[in-house]
């Protein structure tokens, strides 16, 4: 069927929920990188397509994988740290992703990306989300740490954290650290305090 195609009608087939597996699966190995871009953002291809087109040569196809609500966590972690952060940022629009991966992806961004990725939600409800959701503390401390996250920062909402920090699941140094961070006029002084030891009974913490 595929052989009797022209581009258009690939494209249309590859993004199409209706078209079979089979027809999926030999519309993933065609040449044309945008046919194969639909295929990955195709929700009902199996998980042998997705594996294979996760490590296509094209950014664009990874990206359309990323995205793809259907790719299971274990290739959104690979994903994660793919070299182009365009397949990153799709990891993060997907909305499977886990807060603990959505961090560690805000962590390794470059500034200008990362400036542009707190546009889509204040940097307050990501605060929000990653203490509700408990992600680790050392990963939550780099967010926290990073340049373009402190010019998001607005000193005064920070305060209303503090109530979502204390019901979290934090140990008690934890969130005392976390609110003296969110309090702060300023994260600057963070990147000095976060290279603190933080001490919990007779253990050291170096993040």
């Amino acid at each position: 069927m595929v052989t009797y195609m022209d581009t258009n009608e690939m494209l249309r087939a590859a993004f199409n929920v209706n078209t079979s597996v089979a027809t999926l699966n030999t519309l993933s190995e065609v040449q044309n990188w945008r046919v194969r871009a639909n295929v990955a953002q195709n929700v009902n291809v199996s998980f042998e397509i997705l594996s294979a087109l996760a490590f296509d040569e094209d950014e664009n196809v990874r990206a359309n994988v990323a995205r793809n609500n259907a790719t299971p966590l274990e290739l959104l972690v690979i994903l994660s740290s793919d070299s182009f952060e365009s397949v990153k940022l799709g990891v993060v629009d997907n909305q499977k992703t886990p807060a603990w991966l959505v961090a560690e992806i805000m962590c390794s961004l470059t500034a200008d990306n990362l400036k542009g990725f707190l546009n889509r939600k204040s940097a307050l409800k990501w605060v929000d989300l990653f203490v509700e959701e408990h992600i680790p503390i050392d990963t939550l401390l780099s967010v926290l740490s990073s340049d373009a996250f402190c010019e998001a920062k607005d000193n005064g909402e920070a305060r209303v954290l503090a109530d979502t920090v204390n019901k979290s699941k934090y140990n008690i140094s934890e969130k005392q650290m976390l609110n003296n961070i969110l309090g702060e006029n300023t994260y600057k002084s963070f990147k000095i305090i976060k290279n603190a030891p933080l001490r919990q009974g007779k253990e050291t913490f170096n993040f």
